[in-house]
């Protein structure tokens, strides 16, 4: 696996995780 898929991955992660934080934070 190259490093750049890796790092495509991890990004996409992240992405999703801050719009469920920011979901979270706007349900709050």
């Amino acid at each position: 696996m190259s490093q750049t898929t890796a790092k495509e991955k991890s990004g996409k992660v992240w992405q999703r995780t801050k719009h469920a934080l920011k979901l979270r934070k706007d349900i709050n």
